[in-house]
């Protein structure tokens, strides 16, 4: 499991705000947590990440799949780049667009397509065999073909 203080020096350490040897300010901390939890919000409203729940801590456990931390380190990244008046590099925005893509792909599932009832199926409506002469669409009526 991922934690809180993982992901937002991740993404601190993406953007350029801070180094692996420093840690960040508490207040600087708090701008990249809340905008975390405004994002994974998000995501969690359009199906990317189900399970998420609002975290406070640093040990607090970010209840994600192992396979959005990339996502969110990238994608947070971007997000607080205004707070931290840092422009955005191609690479990170790059990565960060790739990662968001193969969440996507990996999180979505479109599941069962229902059919219309006149959609056809077979060579034709009519079931013509020795024993039955059913049709495929009984709840159209026979004038209709």
């Amino acid at each position: 499991m991922t934690i809180v203080l993982q992901i937002v020096n991740g993404a601190a350490e993406k953007l350029g705000v801070k180094s692996a040897e420093s840690a960040l300010e508490p207040g600087d901390f708090q701008v990249i947590v809340d905008e975390m939890n405004d994002m994974l919000t998000e995501w969690a409203d359009i199906g990317l990440t189900p399970a998420f729940v609002e975290v406070l801590n640093s040990t607090d456990t970010v209840n994600v799949d192992r396979n959005a931390v990339s996502a969110i380190k990238s994608n947070l990244a971007i997000r607080i780049a205004p707070s931290f008046q840092r422009g955005v590099q191609r690479e990170l925005a790059v990565a960060a667009a790739a990662t968001l893509q193969a969440l996507e792909a990996s999180e979505i599932f479109i599941g069962e397509v229902a059919l219309p009832d006149t959609l056809p199926s077979g060579s034709g409506n009519d079931c013509s065999n020795v024993f039955s002469n059913d049709r495929f669409f009984p709840q159209n009526k026979k004038v209709n073909f």
